[in-house]
């Protein structure tokens, strides 16, 4: 089982023009994921890995971020994909002081179709997230965050609503919806999508789940 990955990222990020980064006051931003992954082959887990996460939720609190990301996988893939699995963990993001934005991850769609997910349609748990999770262009928590998603913008991509940029400090972000199994097919570099800084800022800061690496060009 993958380790749950906490990053306090201190990233002081000032706004980019040389005549704005005076006034642009610090920032940083926490993003964690893989978690809280309660197999039922180790019940006995549940409640330890459920206080774990609420424990964690308090610790991003304290720590006070302009956002935190979960960036995938809010349930292990050995869990089945019933309605309660991928939605129950937005039970506590909803909980958290600081708006988190979110982008799913495999375990809570596209592994859904194994024998140890419940064999479902994948699409169908993709489009109860989406209905549920993301059908307002804010992100949960108890002060929300307005994103520009791409199904608002763009008309031929309205399903994509999980899809969102938004910026803070003069910074820009994204959530994309890259999950580590590319739906069960092949990944080409080509099919990566291409993420430009907009014009005056000195860089993109992407959320996903999926490894952007591609071993054929990279050589791994």
């Amino acid at each position: 089982m993958p380790r749950a990955a906490l990053c306090l990222l201190a990233l002081c990020l000032a706004a980019t023009p040389a005549r704005a980064q005076a006034a642009a006051a610090p920032f940083h931003v926490v993003a964690f994921g893989d978690m809280p992954y309660c197999l039922p082959t180790a019940p006995q887990d549940c409640a330890a890995e459920e206080g774990r996460i609420a424990r964690l939720i308090g610790a991003i609190d304290a720590a006070r971020p302009a956002f935190p990301i979960f960036a995938g996988d809010t349930k292990g893939g050995g869990d089945v994909c019933s309605d309660a699995k991928p939605l129950g963990p937005f039970a506590w993001m909803s909980l958290s002081a600081a708006p988190p934005v979110y982008t799913p991850g495999d375990h809570a769609w596209t592994d859904g179709r194994q024998d140890r997910g419940g064999r479902h349609d994948p699409l169908g748990r993709l489009a109860l997230l989406r209905s549920r999770v993301f059908r307002e262009a804010v992100r949960l928590g108890r002060r929300q965050m307005p994103l520009i998603r791409q199904a608002d913008v763009g008309p031929a991509h309205r399903a994509f609503v999980e899809n969102a940029r938004w910026t803070h400090g003069g910074e820009p972000f994204a959530a994309l919806h890259l999950v580590g199994s590319n739906n069960n097919r092949p990944t080409l570099p080509e099919e990566r999508p291409a993420i430009r800084p907009p014009a005056g800022a000195r860089a993109v800061v992407p959320a996903f789940q999926a490894d952007i690496v591609s071993a054929r060009r990279c050589g791994g």
